[in-house]
């Protein structure tokens, strides 16, 4: 995939996995170099969020975890709301 950002290639390789109805794998090199807030933009973003937080929940370096988790939550509460 040309002149994407690793966090774009991560939603995909989310995407894929679901389609595949496989487990996601992550290597710990790719774990490290993640942005993760970018990860957080971007699938806001798309409006992907809930789906991306599921496959990766136990990814997420612990500097992120509470960022990640309200904001599920927050989606989550909206949601039902509504």
């Amino acid at each position: 995939m040309r002149n994407m950002k690793r966090e774009q290639e991560i939603l995909i390789k989310i995407a894929k996995s679901i389609s595949k109805q496989k487990e996601l794998e992550l290597d710990s090199i790719v774990i490290k170099e993640l942005d993760w807030e970018e990860l957080l933009q971007i699938s806001l973003r798309h409006r992907v969020f809930p789906i991306v937080y599921k496959k990766i929940f136990n990814y997420v370096p612990i500097k992120y975890q509470a960022l990640y988790d309200q904001k599920y939550y927050d989606i989550h509460v909206v949601a039902h709301v509504i």
